[in-house]
């Protein structure tokens, strides 16, 4: 699997978090209030990078200025619609490439569900600072390479023993998507952060033994 699912809108009919039937939906819906609640925010620029259909967008966009970059123009398409009153504006692009927007133009940056797909995450880490203005706060969250959260979420893998050694073996990646995504422990996500930012919050989504999701909340230093 390539990023081709992402350009060609195929992407749309796997991404449902908040279908019911997705396995991940409450803690995605928690994920979602948490991070919302933390940018409670006006009159602020806004990069949701990554962001999709613009569950995160559309609403920050009510009381913010919220560019929304993906790589997806079917997502970008869907959060469009979604918008009904906001200032929202969307760019299609790869946070794999340098980011299309001068230093020091954003307030906050959110980043969630999508450090896992980057081929490149230190560069995308980078630019990410290089576009945040002075103190400004990123919101990123990674997905944990201890697999043993996939117990908790049975659904995720299926009953098939082969499927769920392979996933076990891969961190917690499903086969169909082990070209594509890459999962980090709670410490390699944090060593990927330290020398841009400096971590305030920790929020961790899913089973107490093996969290899901690492969020953080961190502002940026001088570098």
């Amino acid at each position: 699997m390539t990023k081709e699912i992402f350009t060609s809108g195929d992407y749309v009919k796997e991404f449902k978090p908040d279908d019911k039937k997705n396995p991940f939906q409450q803690i995605y819906d928690k994920k979602k209030k948490d991070v919302l609640n933390i940018l409670n925010v006006k009159d602020k620029d806004i990069l949701d990078l990554g962001g999709g259909m613009g569950r995160i967008s559309v609403p920050l966009a009510k009381k913010n200025r919220v560019v929304l970059f993906d790589l997806s123009d079917a997502m970008l398409k869907l959060a469009k619609q979604n918008n009904k009153d906001g200032r929202l504006w969307t760019i299609q692009g790869d946070a794999d490439n340098p980011l299309p927007f001068k230093d020091n133009t954003f307030d906050i940056i959110v980043c969630l569900d999508l450090i896992v797909h980057v081929k490149k995450p230190p560069m995308m880490i980078s630019e990410i600072h290089r576009v945040l203005r002075k103190d400004g706060t990123l919101v990123i969250d990674s997905s944990n390479k201890n697999p043993a959260w996939i117990f908790a979420y049975p659904k995720y893998t299926g009953i098939n023993p082969v499927r769920i050694t392979k996933t076990m073996l891969a961190g917690g990646v499903l086969p169909e998507w082990q070209k594509q995504v890459t999962h980090f422990s709670k410490n390699e996500f944090y060593k990927m952060l330290k020398n841009h930012f400096r971590i305030i919050k920790k929020i961790d989504y899913g089973p107490s033994f093996a969290s899901k999701w690492n969020l953080v909340v961190a502002k940026k230093v001088d570098t």
